[in-house]
């Protein structure tokens, strides 16, 4: 396990201070999925009607999940408190183009601490 010392804490307690060694420790991870797929229409035509029908094949997008790619990660604080984040995009993979226009993270962003208590 590779630990960085990042830090040094100091407690003050009824006026004497104790010194403490902080150690980090962080994790990220990079996951995604690409929901892409192949279609054949036996009949492409007018609702109601056989008439004038040809076959068609197309790709389309999203049929299961929805394409996507994220960060999650943690912090160690110390103490046993973590700061956590996930950051998730959607997008279309046969144009590129975002599944939110304007919103990078979309699909989900946020940050927390996670407490454990003892």
């Amino acid at each position: 396990m590779k630990k960085n010392r990042v830090a040094t804490l100091s407690l003050i307690a009824s006026g004497t201070m104790f010194t403490a060694p902080a150690w980090a420790q962080s994790s990220v991870t990079l996951y995604g999925i690409v929901d892409e797929s192949i279609a054949y229409q036996s009949s492409q035509a007018a609702l109601g009607t056989n008439a004038g029908g040809r076959s068609n094949v197309k790709v389309l997008s999203g049929v299961w999940a929805g394409s996507r790619f994220g960060l999650k990660g943690s912090e160690d604080l110390g103490g046993g408190s973590k700061a956590i984040f996930t950051l998730e995009s959607g997008f279309n993979p046969a144009t590129g183009g975002q599944q939110f226009t304007g919103a990078m993270f979309g699909r989900q962003a946020w940050v927390g601490l996670r407490v454990l208590s003892q």
